[in-house]
């Protein structure tokens, strides 16, 4: 089961391990997924991800804001991702006696963090909604095969015919959970 942020980062703060986990497991996608989008060698993306959660778990308590959990994680990963690139950029200077071989990499565009920050809000909303709404919007627009409503039917347990009103059901709803938080988020 998942926790909005606010209470796996109270729970995190009152040293539960298995809420540390969930965090990590949440977010884990994101953290690693920066430093892919740098083309960083596999062993720097996991010092990058080690990096980061472990300065997650120092800052914890400092959180002000945990709905913006996911920007402080990836402006985190980003600095340490230009960070990696200048100390490999150094190391590579001091081998070969000449300027780096290339430069730090550039900021992801913001295009790329909406679609990351949208991402996490929706399914953040989709937790907040569970059940029946939960499942069956996953299995229609999570699910990378192209699933027939009849194996949605079948899976859920959904008459096929019902698929289609309670999907538009399911999508206003979840269009409400997501104009609250966009509502309760402060303006940047």
């Amino acid at each position: 089961m998942h926790q909005d942020d606010g209470a796996l980062i109270e729970r995190c703060l009152q040293r539960d391990q298995a809420a540390w986990r969930e965090l990590v497991e949440k977010y884990k996608r994101l953290v690693y997924s920066i430093p892919r989008g740098y083309r960083l060698p596999e062993s720097a993306c996991d010092d990058i991800f080690q990096s980061v959660f472990s300065l997650l778990f120092q800052n914890l308590s400092g959180l002000r804001d945990t709905r913006t959990l996911a920007k402080w994680l990836m402006t985190t990963t980003q600095r340490e991702c230009w960070r990696a690139a200048r100390s490999n950029s150094k190391a590579t200077s001091r081998r070969t006696h000449g300027p780096p071989s290339s430069p730090a990499p550039n900021e992801p565009a913001p295009d790329e963090l909406e679609r990351w920050e949208r991402r996490i809000a929706v399914q953040s909303a989709l937790t907040k909604l569970g059940g029946p709404c939960e499942r069956l919007l996953r299995a229609l627009f999570t699910n990378t095969d192209q699933t027939s409503y009849a194996e949605i039917s079948s899976s859920l347990g959904i008459p096929t015919g019902s698929i289609g009103p309670t999907r538009a059901r399911c999508l206003a709803k979840l269009g409400a959970l997501l104009g609250e938080s966009s509502a309760a988020s402060p303006e940047s």
